[in-house]
């Protein structure tokens, strides 16, 4: 009665001081009993060169409706202005905002 759709990435960068990057993003949908999207995203960069990642991960359902979903997040990260906070916030308004949306609809 309800489809599950399971991402997983783990993104591990090994630069000079060998750092480790960790993301994660579950979706979760049950079509017939109304849509239901839980997205989370957990991005750990702890480097002092001010290093630079970027994601991108789209995600198409096509279920009864043919609903679509898309999810785009790019990051930069640079630790010794304190962005990682930052990003983190900004892509926390950016799930909140799109998970707003996709329930409107």
């Amino acid at each position: 009665m309800g489809k599950y759709t399971s991402l997983q990435v783990d993104s591990k960068a090994n630069d000079n001081m060998g750092k480790y990057t960790s993301l994660q993003v579950d979706s979760k949908i049950n079509d017939n009993m109304g849509k239901y999207t839980s997205l989370q995203v957990d991005s750990k960069i702890n480097d002092n060169m001010g290093k630079y990642t970027s994601l991108q991960v789209d995600s198409k359902i096509n279920d009864n409706m043919g609903k679509y979903t898309s999810l785009q997040v790019d990051s930069k990260i640079n630790d010794n202005c304190g962005a990682s906070t930052q990003a983190y916030k900004e892509i926390k308004k950016l799930m909140t905002t799109w998970a707003s949306t996709q329930a409107y609809k």
